[in-house]
Formats: C-alpha cells, sequence, structure tokens
C-alpha cells in the first residue's frame, strides 16, 4: 500500500495511531451511511467548545476516513464502485456537518447544498474538485443565505495545520462565475427553463441534494427534471459539440496525449454518451435518470437504449479508466489526469493495476489504448 500511495503513507507518518485500522479486515469491509458518519463526526467534535477546533477535528476525521478508503481499495476488499461511494458518503457527511457547525442549526435561509459532478453522480475521485451549487426557497434571506453559503465555502476549502477537506467549484451555478453565489428556486428554475445553456442543463442530470433542507431540495429537483428536456430534440449534437469544443482546448494546451480524462475514448466519452441518451429518452422512459454513470449504463441496456455489448464494453472500459485516475492520484493527493510521463512513475502505475514482469509497462500501455479506441469507436457510432 505504501508503495502505491506516498500519501497514505504521510498520513500513518503523521498519525501512527491510525495504523491500527489497517489491521482490521472487518473494519475496512463495514460500509458507513452518511447518517453514521455524521453521527460519529458529532461525538469527535463534542468535546471541543470552539468552532475552528471542531472544523480541525473534522478535518482529522476526514484523513481517517480516507485512509480506511484507500487501504480498502489497494487491497482488494472494496471495489471501484464501492471506493467511490464510500468517497461520495464522506464528502456528503462532511459537507453537511460543516454547514451544521457555521450555522449552529439555524434552517432560518432555507439554504440547500446541490452537488454536481462525479459528487452528484456518487463517484467522487480521491482528489476530486466537489461541484456545489448553493439554492434557497426564502427569496427574503438571499443575503443571509449568501453569507452562510460563503462560509461553508471557505471552511471546506481553507488550509490549517491539520490541511483542507475540499477544493469547491462553484462554476456550475446560475451565470458561472459573474452569477450569484445563492439563487431562489423559483429564479433557478427560470434559469434552466429560458436562460440555461444545454451543457449546464446535461450537468444537472447529476444533481443531488446533500446538505441544507433536504425536502425542499428534492423538491426543487423534481421540478427542475422536465426542464432539462427542453433541448431533447437534438441532444446528441449538443453533447457532441460540447466534446468536440473540449477536445480542442486539450490540443491547444498540448495535453491530449495520455488524457485518461478528457482525450478520445477517455471517461468523459463515455459520460456524454450516457447523458445524451439520457435526455433523448428520458421523457419517454424517466426510469432511465440517475445521476450515476455506471448505474445509467445499466438502466440505458435495461431499457433496450443502449445495445447489450455496447454497455458492456463501456462499463468495463469505465471501471478500467476510472481505476487508472484513482492510482494516479493517489499517489501523491494530487488532482492528476493524464498518463506519468516518467518512466519509474509509469511502472508504479502498470504494477497497482495488476500488470506484472518484463514488459509490464508495455502490456498496461496496449490495454489502455484498446480501451479508449472501443470507446471512441461505440461515441462515433452514437453521437457522430
Amino acid at each position: 500500500m505504501i508503495s502505491a500511495s506516498q500519501y497514505l503513507a504521510d498520513i500513518l507518518v503523521r498519525n501512527p495511531e491510525y495504523f491500527e485500522i489497517l489491521t482490521h479486515r472487518t473494519r475496512l469491509q463495514t460500509p458507513k451511511t452518511a447518517e453514521t458518519m455524521r453521527d460519529e463526526l458529532r461525538a469527535t467534535c463534542s468535546a471541543f467548545p470552539f468552532i475552528e477546533a471542531r472544523l480541525d477535528a473534522t478535518r482529522r476525521f476526514r484523513r481517517r476516513e480516507f485512509l480506511r478508503i484507500g487501504a480498502g481499495d489497494l487491497h482488494g476488499i472494496l471495489d471501484f464502485r464501492e471506493t467511490t461511494r464510500r468517497l461520495s458518503v464522506l464528502a456528503d457527511a462532511v459537507v453537511a456537518h460543516c454547514l451544521e457547525i457555521i450555522s449552529e442549526g439555524d434552517k432560518a435561509t432555507g439554504l440547500m447544498v446541490l452537488a454536481l459532478g462525479k459528487l452528484g453522480g456518487e463517484e467522487l475521485n480521491y482528489s476530486s474538485d466537489i461541484d456545489l451549487i448553493f439554492v434557497t426557497e426564502r427569496e427574503d434571506r438571499i443575503e443571509a443565505a449568501t453569507l452562510l453559503a460563503q462560509s461553508l465555502t471557505r471552511v471546506l476549502s481553507e488550509v490549517s495545520s491539520e490541511g483542507f477537506l475540499y477544493r469547491v467549484d462553484l462554476l456550475l451555478r446560475p451565470y458561472g462565475a459573474s452569477g450569484a453565489m445563492v439563487v431562489s428556486s423559483g429564479r433557478f428554475e427560470n434559469y434552466l427553463r429560458a436562460e440555461a445553456h444545454p451543457a449546464e442543463r446535461q450537468a444537472m442530470l447529476k444533481a443531488r441534494v446533500i446538505a441544507g433542507e433536504k425536502g425542499p431540495g428534492l423538491r426543487l429537483l423534481e421540478r427542475a427534471g422536465p426542464l432539462l428536456r427542453i433541448d431533447a430534440h437534438s441532444p446528441r449534437r449538443q453533447v457532441r459539440e460540447l466534446k468536440d469544443r473540449i477536445e480542442r482546448q486539450l490540443r491547444t494546451r498540448g495535453q491530449e496525449g495520455g488524457h485518461v480524462k478528457l482525450a478520445r475514448g477517455g471517461i468523459r466519452d463515455i459520460e456524454f454518451i450516457a447523458q445524451a441518451l439520457q435526455l433523448e429518452h428520458a421523457g419517454a422512459r424517466p426510469e432511465i435518470l440517475t445521476s450515476n454513470t455506471q448505474g445509467a449504463l445499466e438502466k440505458l441496456s435495461r431499457a433496450g437504449l443502449l445495445a447489450s455489448r455496447d454497455a458492456a464494453d463501456l462499463h468495463e472500459s469505465y471501471l478500467f479508466l476510472r481505476i487508472i485516475e484513482h492510482r494516479l492520484q493517489l499517489m501523491d493527493n494530487q488532482q492528476v489526469h493524464r498518463l506519468p510521463r516518467n518512466p519509474s512513475d509509469l511502472k508504479r502505475l502498470a504494477r497497482t493495476m495488476g500488470f506484472s514482469g518484463n514488459h509490464e509497462v508495455d502490456e498496461f500501455r496496449e490495454s489502455y489504448e484498446a480501451r479508449v479506441r472501443k470507446v471512441r469507436a461505440i461515441f462515433e457510432r452514437i453521437l457522430p
């Protein structure tokens, strides 16, 4: 495990008392719900009277759980889907707990915290940003809700002697960087209906309520569902145009080679295939809607909207590519998406992916290239 992740090794050096976590297989196997984690967080923080001390206790808790999940992953106790689910549950619990700390239980702002992206899909990476949107039903409390959202973003991302929790990305909110940090639910629905770019409606397929007023948040997402399909007459074209733009930007930066996430045949190709088909058919087949990519492929296949052979190939390739992404990020806790250029790092990656022998790097590369070619062929056929 130490050879696969310098970051996990550093956690053990900093907190040797965590070593006993690694000796209990049952502890590594046992899943926790977000509610269980929040109960543990409350118990952990209850001894500290000041907010900053409670936040540092939260950072230590997150570091310990990160070690538990990473160890279960690297020892083969957890499969990919369970690993990403546990990382997402941990993030859900931490965000909700931090909001509880800084709001001190005050619900008057009516703040709802929506997660999009990989957190929304419960498929979080080890070093992912978390994509958040803040909404409130209380039009008269926008200012107070904004102050609370600003505080939450700050405590999640600021660095203390205990490290930090999560990098927060707010660019998916209405009007992006120029938009208000918090919008009312009515304005949010009007934006989706009349002003949102098709790519923004596509991103909302992964929206999930993770903190704050969950009841109103769930009702908001239910009302927003039909608004995401306003562009359903041409989702394949729109999704293809968005992917072409991403690839042009990647080429301009000279980063296309070995980019596991964004290059041709990469993770984003698979996600976009699933999302295009969901947008196109969800009006008639609402059961295919899910924020999770693997779940979407399964539902589309069962509904006869994606050939079973294509679904199986996409599912297998998605697992392979996402595990590469995980291994890259576990090395040094960096947000990395490209294959290493350093030969020793590439060899280490190949070994953590299960390749061995004198030709492990060549075999790994061949396996990677075969999968991205297969994914791209399906992408070109479905999104020509």
